[in-house]
C-alpha cells in the first residue's frame, strides 16, 4: 500500500495538470475493529450531542493536507460539563479550492446536522476524529409533527436500544428490501438523544 505522502504527491501533480482532486485516505472497513456499545462508550475521550454550526477547512502549508475545524452547539455530553456551550475539534479532511480530502468510510459531516459523536482524544489523525471511525458517528433526526427526535446510526437506521452490550437497530425507512435489522417492540420509534445518553452513561461506568 502506498504511503499517504506518496499518494498526496501524486495528487499534487494531478492538480497541477488541472484535474479535480478526490483523495480517499487508505483506511477501509477491513482495517477497523468492530466495537460493541460498551467498548464504544468506554473508549471515547468525550461524547457530544448537538447541532453542527460551522465547518472551516484549510490546507496545511507544511504538509499540504486539508484539515477541517468542526464547531458543535452541544446540548448533551459526557462529561456533562461540555453541555450548554460550543465545542470545537479539528479533523483531517475537507474541501479547499476544489481539492477534496476524505477518510474512507467516514460519514460526511455538514452544517446544521444534528449529531452524536464519540470523540477520540486526538481527533486530527488519519484514524478519524471518532472511536471506531463510522461506528462513533450517529445522527439525530427530528419529527416535528410527532414532537420527538430519534438517534440513528451512520446508515440512518434508528437506534432502538442496547441488548447485551450491542446496539439494536431498526431499518432505514428510506430503503426497502431484505436485510432489515431487528425491531424492538418496547421502543419501536427509537431512542431520543436523552435516552441514548443515558445508555452511554450506563455503559461507560460510574464517574466517567
Amino acid at each position: 500500500m502506498k504511503s499517504l505522502r506518496t499518494i498526496l504527491s501524486i495528487v499534487s501533480r494531478l492538480h497541477l495538470a488541472g484535474w479535480m482532486i478526490a483523495l480517499v485516505l487508505p483506511l477501509t472497513a477491513s482495517t477497523v475493529m468492530p466495537l460493541d456499545f460498551e467498548a464504544l462508550s468506554q473508549r471515547a475521550s468525550s461524547v457530544i450531542g448537538g447541532r453542527i454550526t460551522n465547518i472551516e477547512s484549510e490546507k496545511d502549508a507544511s504538509t499540504g493536507y486539508i484539515y477541517s475545524t468542526i464547531t458543535v452547539a452541544v446540548t448533551q455530553a459526557v462529561p456533562a460539563e461540555l453541555a450548554g456551550r460550543e465545542y470545537t475539534f479539528r479533523m483531517l479532511g475537507g474541501e479547499v479550492g476544489g481539492d477534496n480530502l476524505q477518510i474512507s468510510d467516514f460519514p460526511r459531516l455538514a452544517v446544521d446536522q444534528s449529531v452524536v459523536l464519540f470523540l477520540q482524544g486526538e481527533t486530527a489523525s488519519v484514524f478519524g476524529p471518532t472511536v471506531g471511525l463510522w461506528q462513533g458517528v450517529f445522527f439525530v433526526e427530528s419529527d416535528i409533527a410527532a414532537g420527538r427526535e430519534t438517534v440513528t446510526d451512520h446508515l440512518r437506521r434508528p437506534v432502538l436500544g442496547v441488548r447485551d452490550r450491542e446496539l439494536v437497530r431498526g431499518f432505514n425507512r428510506a430503503r426497502s428490501g431484505p436485510g432489515r435489522s431487528l425491531s424492538a417492540g418496547d421502543a419501536p420509534e427509537g431512542l431520543g438523544m436523552s435516552e441514548f445518553f443515558e445508555q452511554i452513561r450506563q455503559h461507560r461506568g460510574a464517574g466517567r
